[in-house]
């Protein structure tokens, strides 16, 4: 009795499931600017650090990838320079099959584009200020926002929306 192992036997794992990549945007930088670092939530990633071969976000390969645990990869030295804001996801590659995020997993937003600033005078003891504009992206937590009102440093950075901003001087 008892059981053995075909020569020939085949195992098959699930394919890598991506559910969420923190955080889940980031602006298309500058050449040289620091690279970002990602984490890919979801399941079957595998049951050690040799069972994944690659990932990328936003269609740039990450480098180095390190597997934390079976539901977590962390993404690094991402590029910013090299994200396209018409390229979204993320992917996965555990044991030779692919995984892949919906679109919604990720995105890149372009630079900022500042149109207006209201007030458009700021009175010499500083106040609430509005700014307006495109890509400000969503914020999302732990992520510091800075702005710069001529060489005046705003605090308590809010971004409202995609094309608003508040803070103070």
């Amino acid at each position: 009795g008892g059981l053995s192992n075909p020569p020939n036997a085949l195992l098959s794992y699930a394919a890598p499931i991506i559910i969420g990549v923190s955080p889940p945007t980031a602006f298309v930088a500058a050449p040289g600017t620091p690279h970002y670092v990602f984490t890919l939530r979801g399941r079957h990633f595998g049951p050690g650090g040799g069972s994944v071969s690659g990932a990328s976000v936003g269609g740039v390969a990450c480098a180095p990838v390190v597997w934390l645990n079976d539901s977590a990869v962390r993404c690094g030295g991402v590029d910013g320079s090299r994200l396209d804001p018409g390229v979204s996801g993320a992917s996965v590659t555990v044991k030779g099959q692919d995984g892949i995020a919906s679109a919604l997993a990720f995105s890149a937003v372009g630079a900022p584009l500042v149109t207006a600033v209201s007030p458009a005078v700021i009175p010499t003891a500083g106040g609430k200020v509005n700014v307006s504009g495109a890509n400000f992206g969503a914020a999302w937590p732990g992520e510091e926002v800075s702005v710069t009102i001529g060489a005046a440093p705003c605090t308590a950075v809010v971004v409202l929306n995609e094309r608003q901003l508040s803070c103070s001087v």
